[in-house]
């Protein structure tokens, strides 16, 4: 602001200088050059202005306050300070005590996913579960996620015991579970397909009269679509294990080699030969529902 002040000064004494040196001239010598006069009379009308806008400067210039009369405060009271701290960790609070439930829940949820995968590992490698405690237990993992997990251990179980086929047998099943539970379709389904596939193939080279690894292998034939031809595979492993069925005690579970070789007969278009694998079916479990179904007896 001071620069200003001095520089009105001095445009203020240029003017006035200017004024008493040039343009006070005399009355002879407006008399003998009139241009000159003229010329004399314009800029002192340029210099009124100038001093009319000087003026006006001069008074904004005294109507802004100056640094000493606004002075800054710089300085806080120590019990502000202590309060905007305290405010903002309260705003901070709820935050950090959400990331940390959520931390927590994480971890007990990881725990929690951690323990069921153990413990049906455990279950079926312990073997001979219910086919109904199987069915549950697959299912459990698929709801928690851990189906490919679960493979993956089997997978380690059976390279260390390489020689259980039964665990072998749980490893095949658990192939197929991405395409039962897990939707899995196309080519990926393919591919768990062709694993449970060759898993069962391991199983039946060493030991032929394996009847799980071979109605399960001929179950999975029966779901391939018709363009890959397996059906007529899926028929071959029915009968036979409807002849190796005919030299064992009877099980409950042969009822369903019957069944699904009659389902394919149907499908193939031989009725005859499916209500003959029905019929054969029956005599050996005459009280079971799907067959008596089949054969339009219920």
């Amino acid at each position: 602001m001071r620069y200003s002040s001095l520089l009105l000064l001095v445009l203020g004494g240029l003017c006035g200088w200017l004024g008493f040196h040039f343009l006070r001239p005399t009355q002879a010598e407006n008399q003998e050059n009139p241009a000159l006069a003229t010329e004399v009379l314009e800029l002192q009308q340029q210099l009124a202005v100038i001093q009319q806008s000087m003026d006006s400067l001069q008074q904004r210039l005294d109507a802004m306050p100056t640094s000493a009369s606004t002075p800054v405060e710089r300085s806080l009271d120590p019990a502000m300070i202590e309060q905007m701290v305290a405010e903002a960790l309260a705003a901070q609070a709820p935050t950090a005590n959400n990331q940390a439930e959520d931390a927590s829940q994480a971890a007990q949820k990881k725990a929690d996913a951690e323990a069921l995968l153990n413990q049906s590992i455990g279950q079926l490698l312990a073997g001979n579960l219910p086919e109904e405690e199987r069915e549950a237990l697959w299912e459990s993992l698929k709801e928690q996620g851990l189906l490919e997990e679960a493979i993956t251990r089997l997978e380690a179980e059976v390279e260390a015991n390489p020689n259980n086929l039964n665990l072998m047998n749980q490893l095949a099943y658990a192939y197929l579970q991405p395409i039962i539970r897990g939707g899995v379709v196309g080519m990926e389904a393919g591919q768990w397909s062709v694993k449970a596939d060759q898993t069962y193939d391991r199983v039946l080279e060493a030991d032929p009269q394996n009847w799980e690894a071979r109605f399960s292998k001929a179950v999975s034939y029966s779901f391939w679509p018709p363009m890959f031809g397996k059906q007529p595979e899926a028929i071959r492993h029915f009968e036979i294990l409807v002849d190796q069925q005919s030299h064992q005690p009877a099980q409950p579970q042969f009822a369903q080699t019957h069944l699904l070789l009659g389902n394919l007969y149907e499908q193939s278009g031989n009725h005859e030969r499916a209500v003959q694998a029905w019929q054969q079916g029956l005599q050996q479990f005459p009280d079971n529902p799907e067959l008596r179904k089949q054969l339009g007896l219920e």
